[in-house]
């Protein structure tokens, strides 16, 4: 009888340690069925099962088991029965517990702080922390670990300073939070300190050290730096591809993060849903629509993944902001699952960002209905709502909002300057540099209106006048950093800034100009934890990217008979003056938004156009060739540009149109790669406030925004004054 007792719990804990919880648990019942009498090791392990499988009513079955046997004042059971209780997040029983064990060792004292910091309690979790009479590694680990989980992570940096004070042993874990918290706080200058001191201890070959790393700088916003720690990985995972992955698509770099993908596969690599969340995330905000419905579809069919609201919010996102409204409703109303707020509300931002005011009022109406508990879903909806006029509506929303409980969180940003973070709210004037920071930023704004800026106050929603919301506009959170920044650090600097909530339209487009005109290189991002945080990298010499170029002939910013290349807050990003434009002549001009010749394309004699850089001066570098020839397709000719550097060997063809004129779209190719997409939206002689225009997106890895541009300017541009019907006869050159 002793024997089979012996062995019946050696077998439950084998079947713990080796994370069969459930079959211990069963093996369990079916041992006092049979009346065998529980031991205390017998407890121990089964309580540890309860633990990780989160069975909250059999621990508290155990619980009552162990008090009548006479096992509570055993450490080891009482401590997996207080790991049980944090667990299941009853931190008041859990409490209990604790204070009742007659002797509690290290490991109970680490198990009651990360009980704590779970229940969000980090002030107690300190207070015990700090009287602790010994302390070993786990103490300090949960600890750190506990106040990154809870958005705490200044704090959780200043610990692990102390603990290197104290000389305290530093192991995976440690690295492993700290790491983590550097890649939440989006502290570049501190993750390069930390990445040292993960090389110094050792530790850069332990894989979860090496993903957390790649990590780390790609949310830093430094790709290159990822790419080459990602190298740097011995034998990567699927956590080390789908690192990369995440990072290249929150930069916005859609390509780069498919290749990785790609590359991921060839080298028998699973994905996991993580991993498709990130290439879809990747797709979505670089409007890459063919690859997004490839990567779905292989995730369902090919690896048998069925896809969560996640999956489903990011497919609704990239066809939203693609202009595939309907496409994207009929997708929703297909989904097997109730679309939940974070969905609606992502449909709502494109509906509210491309003016669709009728499918905006459905989705609205539906997003009320399915009571967020954000308050950004209201405030989204009550701006939609003031665009459209409908002030009942709004005052609804307002009243919805105090209704639920649901109060907005005041936005903030914050930006780091030699280890000491500052925070700016909007209108903020606290800071001591406020004088000199509203100044530089007035300074800005005239140089930004100059070169065609318009201030966008739709989201200003007091009955103010328009000079009154621009001041209010001018206030914002993110540009009070972005200055900061700028006047406090030397010129050619990179910036990162990091903002609680999400960046509105007008920052994101005056950030990106900013950007260009002091040249210098800009992180934006949330601080969202949630898998998919957003973030925006800017370079200097290049708008935002991926850029949408709107074209039409009917801005009301443009002379009459200008073309007016727009993004998309109608701002004028290129222009060709009317006299370009005429049939007659070989000669077309590409400018900027304040009039400055970008490039001069000129017809010679052998049908080919030549590209030279800037104006008519006779020393214009000559720097690439157009030539038009017929792509065959079924039934159908496309005009493909091929483009070539300058040599005396014929042009090669560096870019090709690909599509069909029934589609209303093309893709443009350099080689297998796709760099830019378009699509051909309504009648092209129509106002462009209203749906005149048709749209170009560019790609990461594309050549210059002005070349790919002036590629349209080479046909004549009669096409734009035809309606569609018409314009698909040239859908290529239109398209391009």
């Amino acid at each position: 009888m002793f024997h089979r007792r012996l062995s019946y719990a050696k077998t439950i804990g084998n079947l713990v340690n080796q994370g069969q919880n459930s079959q211990a648990i069963a093996l369990f019942r079916l041992v006092r069925e049979n009346g065998f009498e529980v031991t205390e090791f017998l407890l121990s392990a089964i309580l540890r099962a309860c633990g990780r499988v989160s069975a909250l009513k059999q621990g508290k079955q155990l619980h009552c088991m162990a008090i009548k046997h006479g096992f509570n004042h055993d450490t080891i059971l009482m401590t997996s029965l207080l790991d049980l209780y944090c667990k299941c997040n009853e931190i008041k029983d859990a409490r209990k517990v604790f204070d009742e064990m007659p002797q509690r060792d290290v490991i109970a004292n680490n198990c009651m702080i990360s009980g704590l910091c779970w229940s969000r309690l980090t002030l107690e979790a300190i207070g015990l922390f700090n009287n602790m009479s010994k302390r070993d590694v786990g103490s300090w680990n949960s600890l750190i670990s506990g106040l990154a989980q809870n958005s705490e992570g200044r704090a959780g940096l200043a610990l692990f300073e102390e603990m290197r004070v104290e000389g305290a042993e530093v192991d995976v874990l440690t690295m492993v939070s700290v790491v983590s918290i550097c890649a939440d706080l989006a502290a570049l200058r501190n993750s390069r300190e930390v990445h040292c001191l993960v090389m110094k201890y050792g530790f850069e070959l332990y894989l979860p050290v090496g993903n957390a790393v790649v990590d780390m700088y790609a949310k830093c916003g430094c790709m290159e730096d990822a790419w080459l720690c990602f190298r740097s990985v011995p034998m990567k995972n699927v956590v080390s591809w789908t690192a990369l992955i995440s990072g290249y698509g929150k930069q916005g770099q859609g390509v780069e993060a498919l290749k990785a993908f790609d590359a991921m596969e060839i080298g028998g690599v699973r994905p996991n849903s993580i991993t498709f969340l990130g290439a879809l995330y990747a797709c979505s905000h670089a409007g890459l629509v063919q690859e997004g419905w490839r990567i779905f579809n292989m995730m369902v069919s090919k690896y048998s993944i069925a896809p969560t609201m996640e999956h489903y919010t990011c497919m609704v996102d990239l066809l939203a902001r693609s202009g595939c409204f309907n496409e994207a409703y009929s997708f929703i109303k297909r989904m097997p699952i109730k679309p939940d707020p974070k969905l609606l509300t992502a449909f709502l931002s494109s509906c509210y960002s491309h003016k669709k005011l009728e499918l905006g009022k459905i989705v609205g109406k539906k997003l009320i209905e399915s009571e967020p508990e954000e308050a950004g879903a209201y405030m989204l909806l009550s701006n939609f709502y003031g665009i459209v006029g409908d002030l009942a509506s709004v005052a609804k929303v307002r009243r919805l909002m105090l209704d639920r409980g649901i109060r907005k969180e005041k936005a903030s940003t914050w930006i780091e300057i030699n280890k000491t973070v500052h925070s700016f709210q909007s209108g903020d004037r606290s800071h001591p540099l406020s004088e000199d920071m509203y100044s530089y930023l007035q300074h800005l704004f005239r140089k930004l209106k100059i070169n065609g800026y318009v201030p966008n106050t739709s989201m200003v929603m007091q009955n103010v006048d328009e000079q009154t919301k621009e001041v209010i506009v001018l206030g914002h959170s993110e540009k009070l950093a972005i200055a900061f920044g700028l006047i406090s650090t030397p010129p050619g600097t990179r910036i990162l800034i990091v903002k609680n909530l999400r960046m509105c339209t007008d920052c994101h487009v005056v950030t990106g100009l900013i950007s260009k005109i002091e040249g210098r290189e800009i992180v934006a991002r949330d601080s969202n934890s949630s898998s998919m945080d957003n973030s925006v990298l800017i370079h200097p010499t290049s708008s935002e990217i991926p850029v949408d170029l709107f074209v039409s002939k009917k801005h009301p910013g443009l002379p009459r008979g200008d073309l007016g290349f727009l993004d998309s807050s109608g701002n004028v990003v290129y222009k060709v003056t009317h006299q370009s434009l005429k049939s007659s002549s070989n000669k077309r001009v590409l400018l900027d938004a304040a009039g400055n010749p970008l490039l001069t394309l000129c017809l010679s004699n052998s049908g080919c156009w030549q590209g030279y850089k800037g104006g008519e001066a006779e020393d214009s570098q000559l720097i690439f060739r157009v030539q038009r020839t017929k792509n065959k397709l079924t039934r159908v000719e496309l005009e493909v540009f091929i483009v070539g550097e300058i040599s005396t060997e014929p042009a090669t063809c560096d870019f090709k149109v690909k599509g069909f004129p029934f589609q209303k779209s093309c893709n443009i190719y350099s080689g297998n790669l796709i760099v830019a997409q378009t699509s051909l939206m309504y009648k092209l002689h129509q106002p462009f406030p209203k749906r005149g225009k048709f749209r170009l997106t560019i790609f990461p890895g594309s050549v210059d925004h002005a070349l790919v541009a002036a590629l349209i300017i080479t046909e004549e541009l009669k096409t734009f004054k035809q309606t569609i019907d018409s314009s698909q006869r040239k859908i290529g050159n239109v398209n391009l």
